[in-house]
């Protein structure tokens, strides 16, 4: 163990580790932390920790985990997933390091929480339905007409994601996504159904410290409907800097991770 400080990456996943060469040539150490104790398949064939200087699994004790970040002098805690949202907040709120706390921790991971809060901040938002049973969502689904996504409310990769017309089709879908596992490898706990929005898709990528935001790039999707498959992504641009429609845009994303607490608070020293 060195003398250096580490910083802790929560779920770091795929392209994400990365970051651990990153935060080495910056002088820290880089510690994994990996939230369930075993590794999700879809990323086990290409997990490699050899550029970390721990992995430390999650066992269901966090306080040994909290012990473990300590030897270590963990200085801040990353979500290097979807799946460690929650518990890099927790880790970093317990270790007294810069974080986004956890009052809002449901909000920036659960889809249908998410969008309430979004909702309650008087912006935009989709309307939507947190299914209970199969009935209550036919019925909804009637009521709005039209297309209509049902999805896990933690997931991600697009995982179990329907498009539905019908609410026979909604209903089938909803069985299908509480019959299985996220892409993570966890019982879906629950599924949230949403209107269907016609239009441009934006991504809209940010970095936030200390209650400021900042882009670092902004893509548009081009989809198509092909083989059956709605929505398929077959292209993905780059959004120039004097898109007409990249203002509202960017002011639209500041808002919502206002509304999400997403901006990495420090405490005053």
């Amino acid at each position: 163990m060195s003398d250096r400080a580490a910083v802790a990456v929560v779920d770091s996943y795929g392209s994400v580790n990365r970051l651990a060469g990153l935060f080495t040539e910056a002088g820290f150490d880089c510690v994994r932390v990996q939230s369930t104790a075993e590794v999700p398949p879809s990323y086990r064939s290409a997990e490699t920790f050899a550029m970390y200087a721990d992995n430390i699994v999650h066992s269901g004790d966090i306080e040994a985990v909290l012990a473990a970040l300590r030897q270590y002098r963990t200085c801040a805690v990353v979500a290097g997933s979807e799946l460690g949202v929650e518990f890099a907040d927790q880790l970093a709120e317990r270790l007294g390091v810069p974080g986004n706390g956890t009052a809002l921790s449901p909000a920036r991971r659960d889809k249908y929480v998410q969008t309430a809060t979004i909702a309650a901040a008087g912006l935009a938002a989709t309307r939507q339905l947190l299914v209970t049973e199969p009935d209550q969502l036919a019925a909804w689904h009637r009521d709005l007409g039209g297309r209509i996504v049902v999805k896990p409310i933690r997931s991600a990769r697009n995982d179990g994601v329907h498009f539905c017309d019908t609410p026979e089709e909604a209903v089938a879908a909803y069985h299908r996504i509480m019959a299985r596992c996220s892409v993570f490898d966890v019982p879906n706990e629950g599924v949230v159904a949403q209107e269907y929005l016609r239009g441009t898709e934006f991504v809209v990528n940010t970095v936030s410290c200390r209650g400021r935001h900042r882009i670092t790039d902004m893509w548009r999707y081009q989809k198509i409907t092909v083989n059956g498959i709605r929505d398929r992504i077959n292209a993905i641009v780059s959004t120039p800097l004097d898109d007409p429609r990249r203002p509202a845009v960017l002011d639209y994303s500041y808002a919502v991770l206002d509304a999400l607490d997403a901006a990495l608070t420090f405490e005053e020293e």
